[in-house]
Parts: structure tokens; C-alpha cells; sequence
């Protein structure tokens, strides 16, 4: 940071004099501590929030309409001086759409409940750091617009003309790497035959690489590990329970401590309901 970083836009130089370098594993640091403050200010201001939580520049709040006003207009108070804006209606422009929004469970009357140029989402659920939160018609439609992208990528392999390159990128980019984040974060349950279909797609993909259908038999070799014999291109609906049930065990702790929850509120017996889930999956 003692010298701008040169940034190539073409065949231009543009020196990069604020913000944080790209790729700098201190960059979530230095950012945290600056917004650090406006998080305490928050926290002493706003203590009636029922939920205040960030992951590095996205904060999610719930509470009173009074309290969501009270925290926006902390962070459009504090924020500028420290180079940090909310993404408002008044601060982005047309076609662009704010990031910031205001989600209920239950309907909204008007579209800037706040009064503060943040939109709200009138749907039956809202995407939390790129996981969907709702009901189930809500949760599916998220994936399948998540799936439908990745088809169009998968689609448009065949233009690389070199199918190694095309194995590659399927494997280890556009198969269960692509929607491991979004098994870890949804329940399965409920989901298996979105996954099979995923699933089915990552197979049509590897039939077009490989020139030639696979049966039964030569799909379930190809989802082993090289390891085994197989070439790794693991299956979204085989291993959707064990993403979600070890997630959900290894942040429990987490969980609650952000939630507050007391003893008498958290689960049991985890590994109980990591055995229900398990036994779902094989019925």
C-alpha cells in the first residue's frame, strides 16, 4: 500500500489509489476494522434489534421498522467519512438496482417501507449471502434459476474444441463444485429431485465430451474418485445430505451464540436429526 498498483484496462494504465488490493489475504481485515465502529455504534444505538450480523460488507438486520431507520441512517451518517456507502436508490443509477433491501414475511405496502430509497422484495423469500431463505416453492426456484445459469455455461463448452480442457472445467468447476455452497445451505429434503436433475445434467455434459452415452453402470463408475476408477465427477443428490447434515453440526455452536439461544432452546441431540436426515435420503 505504499504505491499504487498499476491496473491494465486496454492498453491504458490506471492507478489504483483507494480500497484494497485485489487478492490481499489482509484486505477482510483492514476492512473489518474500519467498519468496526459503525458496528458498535449500531450494537449501542439499536440494541432492540432481534438479529445484527455481518460477513465482511453484508449486514443483515432484523427488527421494527423504527430500528431498520435507525440503523440505516447510522450507516449513511458514519459511513461516507470512512469511504463506505450504502447502495441506495439515490446512490446507484438506472438500470442498476440497489443492493440494499427490505424483505417481511408477509407483504409490504409500498416499495420503500423504510423511507429511506431501499427497495423491498416482494417475494416469499430473500437471498442471504447467496443462499435462499423461504418457503419451499421460494427455495426451489432459486436453484433452478442457479442451475439454469450453470446449463448455459456447461452449454457453451464445446467452443473451447479441446474436450481435455472441457473434462476440466466440468469437474472442477461447473459440477458440485458450482452448487456445494448451496447444498451445505439449504435441506435437502425436500430437494432431491432438483439435484437429480442437476445431476443429470453434469452426465449429458460428459456423454457430449466423451462422444458416446454412458449406461447405468459406466455413470455410477464415472462418479468414484480417480482414486477408485472413476473420474470424480462426484453426484449433487448423493452427497446433498452429508454437505447439509456436517454444516449444520460444525456451526451449530456459531449459531447460537448470534442467535442467543439458551440452553433449553438448542437442539438436543444433533446427531439424531443427522441420522433422520440420513434416513430420508436412503427411503
Amino acid at each position: 500500500y505504499g504505491c499504487e498498483a498499476e491496473l491494465v484496462f486496454e492498453g491504458k494504465i490506471i492507478l489504483s489509489r483507494s480500497g484494497f488490493h485485489q487478492g490481499d489475504p489482509f484486505a477482510g481485515l483492514l476492512f473489518a476494522l474500519v467498519l468496526q465502529p459503525i458496528i458498535s455504534k449500531i450494537l449501542a444505538e439499536v440494541p432492540s434489534l432481534s438479529f445484527h450480523a455481518w460477513y465482511h460488507d453484508d449486514g443483515t438486520q432484523v427488527g421494527k421498522t423504527e430500528d431498520l431507520q435507525k440503523v440505516v441512517d447510522i450507516i449513511q451518517e458514519e459511513g461516507p467519512a470512512r469511504g463506505l456507502y450504502l447502495s441506495t436508490s439515490a446512490t446507484v443509477r438506472p438500470p442498476s438496482k440497489p443492493k440494499s433491501t427490505v424483505w417481511f414475511p408477509r407483504q409490504i405496502v409500498g416499495d420503500d417501507p423504510l423511507q429511506r430509497g431501499i427497495p423491498s422484495i416482494q417475494e416469499n423469500g430473500v437471498v442471504v449471502l447467496g443462499s435462499p431463505i423461504g418457503d419451499l416453492n421460494f427455495t426451489k426456484q432459486a436453484i433452478r434459476d442457479r442451475v439454469k445459469k450453470i446449463k448455459e455455461i456447461t452449454d457453451t463448452l464445446p467452443l473451447l474444441q479441446d474436450a481435455q480442457t472441457e473434462f476440466a472445467l466440468l469437474r472442477s468447476c461447473l459440477s458440485l463444485p458450482k452448487v456445494m455452497y448451496t447444498l451445505r445451505t439449504t435441506d435437502p429434503t425436500p430437494l432431491q429431485g432438483l439435484w437429480q436433475e442437476f445431476d443429470c445434467m453434469t452426465r449429458e455434459s460428459l456423454n457430449r465430451i466423451l462422444g458416446t452415452p454412458l449406461d447405468h453402470s459406466q455413470w455410477t463408475q464415472a462418479r468414484l474418485s480417480t482414486s477408485l476408477g472413476g473420474v470424480g465427477l462426484k453426484s449433487a443428490a448423493d452427497h446433498s445430505v452429508a454437505a447439509y447434515a456436517s454444516s449444520k453440526l460444525s456451526s451449530q455452536d456459531l449459531k447460537e451464540r448470534i442467535l442467543n439461544m439458551t440452553e433449553e432452546e438448542s437442539p438436543s441431540n444433533l446427531s439424531a436429526a443427522f441420522l433422520e436426515l440420513l434416513s430420508a435420503k436412503q427411503g
